[in-house]
């Protein structure tokens, strides 16, 4: 007989005891497979990220779903930048860039909302300029960044007012990508 296992005498014998080798050796094949695809999650999930943009002189760091504060407070100035700071002729593109960062389920709602506010400062010619003082964490069920400062917005014909103004910007970061899930002014009092 060649090649094939000849323990016994009888070959359907060799042939049921060459079949189990191979049943063996499938499930390890299987086994490994699913403790190496495991191991990979486990190093997706840990791989730490640092990113040192021209702008920053820190070292901002993404692991996993997690963030380090330097990151998130980054991230607050820049959407504050891109939301809070505008003219008739910034605000479209300032908001489309803005959409880039909304999460799949809330980017209809995100788009509607900048949508109605494009609309409104190209109508009235709104000038708006956020000078944002503190910057604040919060981590846990809902992930919050909450904004403090100094909101002036004026018209063509009106001189800026400024004015006190909290935003809540609530956000999740997915494999590494920051995710805005909405930005709520909380309500003054």
């Amino acid at each position: 007989m060649a090649g094939g296992l000849e323990f016994f005498v009888q070959k359907s014998s060799n042939i049921m005891a060459e079949n189990r080798l191979l049943k063996f050796v499938v499930v390890i094949l299987a086994v490994s497979i699913v403790y190496l695809g495991t191991m990979i999650q486990y190093a997706m999930d840990s791989q730490r990220t640092i990113i040192v943009p021209p702008a920053v002189t820190t070292s901002l760091s993404l692991r996993g779903d997690q963030a380090d504060d330097a990151y998130l407070v980054a991230m607050a100035r820049y959407i504050a930048a891109l939301v809070f700071n505008y003219t008739p002729a910034t605000a479209k593109r300032q908001f489309t860039e803005l959409m880039h960062l909304y999460s799949p389920e809330t980017f209809s709602s995100g788009q509607r909302w900048l949508s109605e506010l494009v609309a409104t400062v190209e109508k009235a010619r709104v000038t708006s300029v956020y000078y944002p003082e503190s910057i604040s964490i919060a981590e846990g069920e809902v992930n919050q960044i909450k904004l403090e400062g100094t909101l002036k917005r004026g018209t063509d014909l009106v001189e800026p007012t400024g004015e006190r103004a909290v935003y809540l910007i609530d956000y999740r970061i997915v494999a590494g990508r920051f995710e805005i899930l909405q930005i709520v002014e909380k309500v003054r009092k």
